[in-house]
């Protein structure tokens, strides 16, 4: 997409999305999972930032919508916005004691337990990352590939994903980023083919 602000928000190389960016992704997703994708899967943006991504969605039911981000500050400025809203680390909070069923039972979690209930009902309705994920400006696309990682290991079957990513040909780390989370998902399907 051209004419996009590249330059990071911070020296964490953070990037906050365009609204006419998340009116185009809502276009987009639509055309793929239908026009009522939103009341149809439990969407999760866990890197929401300043909320903009989600901001577009037609959600008639704000149980449906979980928006988490790492700093609490990000919540706490946009208590208006949709959905239910939560502080959390998607990398490294207690996403692992879904991945581990041995630790399910055990423990708090901080999640909101509805979204718990759903990652762990494999009968009740898909799962929809809808996410502008760290780009990796400062590690070659590398917290991308983390953050995809993690969200299809969280994965139900009939689970979807919506990923924002830059490309730029003429701004450098972009470039690098799209070819390397282009590599990892190319790798992945070849894994999955060979698996089916």
């Amino acid at each position: 997409m051209p004419n996009l602000n590249y330059e990071p928000t911070s020296d964490l190389g953070e990037f906050y999305t365009p609204v006419r960016v998340s009116k185009s992704l809502r276009t987009l997703t639509a055309s793929v999972l239908g026009d009522n994708f939103e009341n149809e899967y439990v969407i999760w943006d866990c890197c929401c930032g300043h909320f903009a991504l989600t901001h577009e969605l037609n959600i008639l039911d704000d149980s449906n919508l979980y928006c988490s981000t790492l700093r609490a500050e990000d919540i706490d400025g946009f208590q208006e916005e949709k959905g239910i809203k939560f502080q959390y680390d998607f990398l490294n909070d207690d996403v692992e004691k879904l991945l581990d069923t041995s630790e399910f039972m055990f423990g708090e979690y901080k999640m909101p337990s509805g979204l718990l209930d759903t990652l762990n009902n494999p009968n009740g309705k898909p799962i929809l990352f809808y996410i502008n994920p760290p780009y990796g400006s400062k590690n070659k696309g590398l917290s991308t590939i983390a953050w995809l990682h993690r969200c299809m290991e969280l994965c139900k079957q009939e689970s979807s994903g919506c990923l924002v990513i830059p490309y730029d040909e003429n701004v450098l780390w972009t470039v690098e980023a799209m070819r390397n989370i282009q590599d990892f998902l190319i790798k992945l399907l070849e894994v999955m083919k060979e698996e089916f």
